[in-house]
């Protein structure tokens, strides 16, 4: 990994728990890119210039920033241009985070006690560094191989933030961001500790999610002796039956978006995928005879295994079925492609001058939402799409196409596309050749 030097007065925020190059067991905080990003936001707001605003912020905060805020760019798909657009659309808001986003270098040494806390009860198998970065307002806390990366714009709010100029689409932060996040910081930053040495990076389906979130959830209030400060936890045993009783219906959803940042749900509460987890591993730690042994199988499961994940909830006898009964149930309520209109799959002898392609379903999709990738045999194989058009009552779309003669085509309906409930459509992938 590439190394970068820092000014003296940033010294103070680099720590390493062991000198010596044979132990992994090291943290490091950096925190640098958040006095760089004040910097550049200083002069980018005393200058006009669209252009201008572009060239201070490459200057001054992406050309020599960390790897960690190359690290939750790539990981949140953030642009340079969202930077900019941010720091012109949020002036209070911006104004009211400064002051705590300035004490991102005097926090390093919590953030690093928290992670000593539990690599005490877990021994470290990877090296962490911790960057305190800056993004636009997609995490304020994940992961990048080894990298824990802070986004100090969401998780250093405090009781003084200004959301009055946010848009109606970023309202389900406000909960968040309104519970003074900055002081649950240590424990934001412990979970994610455990997330360095996790070996897989999400669950396979939310079942597997839930676990994968649940095990540091739960380690960090092992390491640090207290209750967890995520609002669902609280919520969920409060409504243990109720909502149980819903995650075993979604249990083999491949999208978590209800379950995890989204309070968009029956329920009005984000993040209860973390509940169902924590409570699976709670009962397993507290029934295991070796709590150490029971430690390292949890942090070390492979949460992308459906075989291990299942075996794991099935033997806790977490639901009142086996978990293959509910994720059968499951995927009988996922709708799918029935028939096309103008052929069928696989057919070899496709008009050249066909110019739609209508695709039935077996369950009325959600029109808004569309969602087209390649399929198996790559990019070149999609044919010349010119628009697709959902059906008002959902149980058709007619992709409008150009086609050459004799030619091999192929493209895929994805899960992108739903129901009203959420439940995504089991992806169709479409084959065929023009005469």
């Amino acid at each position: 990994m590439k190394r970068y030097a820092f000014p003296l007065f940033l010294l103070s925020v680099l720590f390493t728990a062991c000198n010596s190059n044979e132990n992994k067991n090291e943290i490091t905080v950096v925190a640098s890119d958040v006095q760089n990003f004040w910097k550049a936001y200083d002069l980018v707001t005393s200058t006009p210039d669209s252009a201008s605003q572009a060239e201070i912020l490459e200057r001054e905060f992406f050309a020599p920033g960390t790897p960690g805020l190359a690290a939750i760019m790539g990981a949140r798909r953030y642009t340079k241009e969202e930077y900019r657009q941010s720091i012109n659309a949020y002036p209070k808001f911006w104004r009211s985070m400064r002051e705590n986003m300035l004490k991102a270098p005097d926090l390093a040494g919590q953030i690093k006690e928290g992670g000593e806390k539990f690599f005490s009860i877990y021994p470290q198998q990877l090296p962490a560094e911790v960057y305190f970065t800056v993004g636009c307002f997609r995490t304020n806390g994940t992961i990048v191989d080894s990298l824990l990366l802070i986004g100090t714009e969401l998780a250093l709010a405090g009781p003084g933030v200004d959301l009055s100029e946010w848009p109606e689409r970023m309202d389900g932060l406000r909960p968040y961001m309104e519970s003074s996040p900055m002081e649950n910081l240590v424990f934001l930053n412990t979970h994610e500790f455990v997330h360095t040495q996790q070996p897989s990076r999400q669950g396979y389906n939310l079942l597997g999610q839930s676990i994968f979130e649940g095990v540091p959830e739960f380690m960090a209030t092992l390491a640090l002796e207290q209750a967890s400060t995520t609002p669902a936890i609280a919520y969920g045993k409060a409504n243990e039956a109720k909502v149980k009783a819903a995650f075993a219906r979604d249990m083999g959803a491949e999208y978590f978006d209800k379950w995890t940042w989204d309070a968009d749900n029956q329920f009005g509460i984000r993040d209860l995928v973390y509940y169902i987890g924590f409570d699976m591993v709670e009962q397993y730690y507290k029934a295991a005879q070796d709590k150490q042994a029971a430690i390292k199988n949890l942090v070390e499961m492979d949460y992308n295994n459906p075989a291990t994940v299942n075996q794991f909830v099935d033997q806790l006898g977490y639901f009142d079925r086996p978990v293959n009964e509910y994720l059968t149930q499951y995927e009988a309520r996922r709708p799918s492609v029935t028939h096309l209109s103008q052929f069928e799959n696989n057919a070899t002898n496709v008009d050249p001058n066909l110019k739609e392609i209508t695709f039935h379903f077996s369950k009325p999709l959600n029109t808004y939402f569309k969602n087209t990738d390649f399929g198996p045999l790559g990019e070149d194989y999609v044919p010349k799409i010119e628009g697709a058009t959902t059906a008002e009552d959902g149980l058709s779309i007619t992709y409008q196409v150009n086609l050459d003669p004799g030619k091999k085509y192929q493209f895929t309906l994805g899960s992108g596309y739903r129901m009203e409930n959420g439940i995504r459509l089991v992806p169709y992938t479409l084959t065929f050749v023009t005469h």
